[in-house]
């Protein structure tokens, strides 16, 4: 959960704020369901034990179980009285918001004053940052934390259902007019967002294929549609570093492929190309942040997408989409097997997409064996390779996939099986839509394997 801010133990508290943390602790020991409401982070707390029941009790939550006193006092080196103790105290689930906020108020009072005291201490150290530059800075910093202190107004149904018609009856006026608009995050493949409108804002859509189908070269093609329209966007690579990335993204603008770039067998004259290149790139790149820490858990990716979308808020700015490539690669936390994790890092996407407004792509990987070996059985009794084609139910752990997600693309290329045929098709199957039309309607675009690229264009069946 994204918290208003930080703070150590040697910060001073006053007393109503130590006892706010602990009045906070006892009700969600007791109501346990109100920790997602409770909108803070563990370092708001005073103490380290405090903070350590605030984790041990949103854990809980996560696998759905309820607090065991015995668990916690076990985890912090308390005796069972004290627990008994702090969490027995006579609490009402309606003085919950103004404990949160006696607390966070306090949390953000000594980040204001830390800034203030970072800003003078730079100006007299001399900064290597100008300090019109270090006030602009800061001020930045402030806006941000600012930012995180808003409390949206709570909106009737029908004042939510005023707005999503208005929405509709503007965007529509302005397709009419022949704007391309749509009311998701643009992917940038035409006939992919005519069908499914774009990637839809505050939830998840999921994107499979087996190794070396093209996955990565979708989830980039997306990045770049989306920013193409100025959309910002938060990109991890969990598989790959961002140079490499730069190197596809050369490659896709002047046609020599990214092993050609690497082992340098490309023509001296080339670099001109090159060098223009960058031209193209760089105001896309200019909405495109990318991370590419290697060994992140779900909880940093989700500290990540949210203070990026409290820097873009303090900018006046919306998280238009976040890609995470891909989900297998995410670290499991402490404890956690595979299937756990999934579903875990799922349930944190999910939690940010809805709480930033923003669209995630989230990147899975198929069980290869298993189409493999359903495509095998089938081309023995046939002698076709169409059995190859994935199926929703070929996504390692597909019941939290499917739990989570409301969109979910599968990516298949028909040649890289039957290597008969030329591989220029990039299919793209909508095995899941919870708005409307699903059950495996395919797009089949063209595929440029050299410079692993989708082109913009659906490929022409009759042309074969």
């Amino acid at each position: 959960m994204g918290g208003p801010g930080r703070a150590t133990v040697n910060e001073y508290y006053t007393e109503s704020e130590k006892e706010a943390a602990e009045l906070i602790i006892a009700i969600l020991y007791q109501n346990p369901h109100l920790y997602a409401r409770s909108s803070l982070d563990a370092d708001c707390y005073y103490d380290k034990a405090l903070r350590g029941v605030y984790e041990a009790i949103g854990a809980s939550v996560s696998r759905a179980e309820n607090p065991s006193c015995v668990v916690y006092a076990g985890a912090l080196g308390w005796s069972i009285a004290d627990i008994r103790g702090l969490c027995e105290r006579h609490c009402r689930e309606g003085d919950l918001p103004g404990l949160v906020s006696v607390l966070s108020d306090g949390v953000l009072k000594r980040l204001l004053y830390s800034e203030t005291a970072r800003v003078h201490k730079g100006l007299l150290a001399g900064s290597e940052l100008a300090p019109l530059q270090l006030i602009d800075d800061t001020i930045t910093r402030l806006n941000s934390l600012r930012s995180r202190r808003k409390v949206s107004e709570a909106l009737t149904a029908n004042q939510t259902l005023d707005l999503a018609i208005g929405e509709i009856e503007d965007l529509k006026r302005r397709k009419d007019n022949g704007e391309a608009v749509r009311l998701g995050v643009p992917t940038g493949l035409t006939h992919l967002d005519f069908y499914i409108g774009g990637l839809t804002r505050g939830l998840i859509t999921v994107g499979g294929a087996i190794t070396k189908m093209g996955k990565s070269s979708f989830s980039l093609q997306t990045a770049l549609g989306a920013a193409n329209e100025q959309e910002p966007v938060l990109y991890f690579p969990l598989e790959d570093r961002t140079v490499n990335t730069m190197h596809r993204l050369i490659a896709r603008e002047t046609g020599i492929s990214a092993q050609e770039l690497r082992s340098l067998r490309f023509k001296t004259e080339d670099l001109e190309r090159i060098k223009r290149a960058r031209t193209v790139l760089a105001p896309l790149l200019a909405h495109i942040k990318f991370d590419d820490d290697a060994g992140l858990t779900a909880k940093e990716i989700g500290r990540r997408i949210r203070r990026y979308h409290s820097e873009l808020l303090a900018q006046g700015k919306q998280l238009g989409l976040v890609v995470v490539d891909y989900i297998q690669l995410i670290k499991p936390a402490y404890g956690e097997d595979e299937n756990v994790s999934i579903t875990n890092s799922m349930r944190e996407l999910q939690a940010c997409a809805k709480e930033c407004g923003c669209a995630i792509l989230v990147i899975s990987q198929l069980n290869d064996r298993k189409i493999t070996g359903r495509g095998d059985e089938i081309f023995k009794a046939t002698q076709e390779y169409y059995g190859y084609k994935p199926e929703f139910s070929d996504f390692k752990w597909s019941s939290s996939i499917e739990e989570f997600s409301k969109l979910v693309l599968l990516f298949h290329r028909p040649a890289f099986f039957d290597k008969g045929k030329v591989d220029d098709e990039f299919q793209i199957i909508v095995a899941l839509s919870n708005f409307g039309e699903s059950g495996g309607k395919v797009l089949p675009y063209m595929w440029e394997g050299r410079l692993t690229k989708i082109l913009n264009k659906v490929k022409d069946k009759k042309a074969k």
